[in-house]
């Protein structure tokens, strides 16, 4: 998945030069969530179309990791016509607090959801136990309903997204226009 995304990076990257940021990100995070949606069809141990799913997978992937992290200047440029200061470091710091603490409510959440649901742990004497349908229903919830769930409501925000092309370019002028000149 990951070397998918890593490669789909320059296609990306020419989607959101082409097109708003927010309508890349749209189209790159809508096509992951239906991919992510299509593991539920996948019939278990069927592992060369789960393969194709992960691989164009990538260029979801590869969007939701570039485009914000594109957006987030712009928005700080924006605060900076605002407010008069930049303040990087309070929106870098905000940005990677809030996906720590996504990534630590996954972690402290699914193993108590799994146990829940039944999940039997592989151990040395079953490497491959035959789970309960409910912890499969919740295995197949998590990776396939949650993050496409997700998915959608970041689009839903993204569409609401007010800063284009043109109106940057406007707050760059403003900004230059207010910023003294670098005398040497």
């Amino acid at each position: 998945i990951m070397l998918m995304a890593w490669l789909l990076l320059p296609v990306v990257l020419r989607l959101s030069q082409r097109y708003e940021k927010k309508t890349a990100y749209s189209v790159a995070a809508g096509s992951w969530a239906v991919l992510m949606l299509a593991t539920l069809l996948l019939p278990q141990g069927a592992r060369m179309p789960a393969y194709i799913l992960c691989a164009l997978s990538g260029f979801g992937i590869a969007a939701i990791h570039l485009i914000p992290s594109a957006m987030l200047p712009d928005v700080i440029e924006v605060d900076e016509l605002a407010s008069g200061q930049r303040q990087e470091g309070a929106y870098a710091g905000v940005t990677h607090f809030v996906g720590k603490l996504g990534q630590m409510a996954t972690l402290a959440l699914l193993p108590v959801i799994l146990h829940w649901a039944g999940y039997i742990q592989p151990s040395a004497e079953t490497p491959l136990p035959v789970q309960p349908a409910a912890a499969l229903q919740v295995l197949r919830l998590t990776i396939a309903i949650l993050p496409a769930l997700f998915l959608g409501v970041s689009i839903l925000v993204a569409h609401f997204y007010p800063l284009t092309r043109e109106r940057h370019a406007q707050i760059r002028q403003e900004l230059a226009g207010r910023r003294p000149l670098n005398r040497e």
